[in-house]
């Protein structure tokens, strides 16, 4: 499943007038495992629609660089829920560590998984973490295959919900989630 989010046009070009239209692609697979597999990607068109200017995985580069332009359009809160997901669970399938390799590489500050392979083998070898037991027994190694990690059942709903009803279905979840906040104050 998958859809386009269309939020209108900004002046991504910082010519004076909102002329790019912003568009974001998410796709939901189920793997024949029947893993879930989430992905989102931007784009910002040109002014004639013909060609991206900024495009792939920049959502996070929208979302710094053109916050201002996002809230004056009235989407910023629906595109940091996007944003929020995106961070959280793009290409789930494509951990280089468990869960705790990768906490304990982001502790000691080893963001960097791919640039700073060497470092982060060095590190979790000097806890007892480069090679791991997987929940099936079998061992392995940090950044010698791909793991998937799941997407919570909550947020995996959120996703669909997204998917399957557009800016709608956007919409109705963060209005819910400022109900709970209200309701917790």
């Amino acid at each position: 499943m998958k859809t386009t989010l269309k939020f209108g046009k900004i002046d991504a070009e910082d010519r004076g007038c909102a002329i790019n239209a912003v568009d974001i692609n998410m796709e939901l697979k189920t793997k024949d495992n029947g893993t879930q597999v989430f992905s989102a990607s931007a784009k910002v068109w040109n002014g004639k629609h013909s060609d991206i200017i900024m495009g792939g995985q920049c959502i996070d580069t929208l979302l710094d660089e053109l916050r201002n332009q996002l809230k004056e359009k009235g989407v910023l809160e629906e595109m940091e829920e996007i944003g929020r997901l995106w961070k959280a669970y793009h290409s789930n399938d494509m951990h280089a560590g468990t869960p705790e390799q990768e906490a304990a590489l982001k502790e000691a500050g080893l963001t960097k998984f791919a640039s700073d392979y060497e470092k982060c083998c060095e590190y979790l070898k000097s806890v007892g973490m480069y090679e791991v037991e997987l929940e099936d027994g079998t061992m392995y190694k940090f950044g010698c295959g791909w793991l998937t990690q799941p997407i919570p059942e909550e947020d995996l709903q959120k996703i669909e919900k997204i998917i399957n009803e557009g800016r709608e279905g956007l919409k109705e979840i963060i209005d819910s989630e400022k109900e709970v906040e209200m309701e917790e104050r």
